[in-house]
């Protein structure tokens, strides 16, 4: 049976890549958007979580897509569930933020005033990626340890992917974002 998984689906505005799967699972946090998901497909199983600690048992998916979720997730983490999640020979598909993304907010923020947003968050967006790109790893925003972001490399998505055991790796941009592929060994 082939199974795919959307991670952070929100209201499955992006999953139309799911057809021809005999299952389908979307998970996300927004437990509203979940809802609305069931509407759009009601075929496909919904779940409430985390993509980086799925309720979901090993080798049990065999294709994951992740559409601009990845850069709010630890991503380390997050790799390491979805090599557990994926069959050997698996795929996964990220859609993530490039720096010219970052910076395109954070130039709107100053024009706009919003000095928290320039001054504060931005910035240690950016810091993420950066410490993402040199040394795979992320650090929880200070002023809400729930938080997490960050901006994503080629350096940086090849190690986190490397480290944990997938092969095939390829990137495609996108204007504002940029999309890795890789293959579970």
């Amino acid at each position: 049976m082939a199974r795919a998984l959307d991670v952070g689906c929100g209201r499955g505005e992006n999953m139309d890549w799911t057809a021809g799967y005999e299952e389908v699972v979307g998970i996300d946090v927004d437990s509203e958007a979940l809802r609305k998901a069931k509407i759009r497909y009601p075929h496909a199983t919904f779940v409430h979580t985390v993509g980086e600690n799925t309720p979901f048992p090993d080798c049990f998916f065999d294709d994951i897509r992740a559409h601009v979720s990845l850069p709010y997730m630890d991503i380390a983490k997050a790799v390491r569930e979805f090599h557990r999640l994926l069959r050997p020979g698996g795929s996964i598909f990220l859609s993530l933020h490039s720096i010219r993304l970052v910076l395109r907010f954070w130039w709107a923020n100053v024009r706009s005033g919003n000095w928290r947003g320039a001054c504060f968050y931005h910035p240690y967006i950016i810091l993420n990626g950066l410490l993402l790109h040199f040394h795979c790893r992320q650090i929880r925003f200070p002023f809400n340890r729930t938080l997490i972001e960050s901006f994503q490399t080629q350096k940086g998505m090849k190690g986190v992917l490397s480290r944990n055991k997938f092969t095939d790796i390829s990137f495609q941009r996108n204007g504002r974002h940029f999309a890795v592929s890789a293959r579970r060994q």
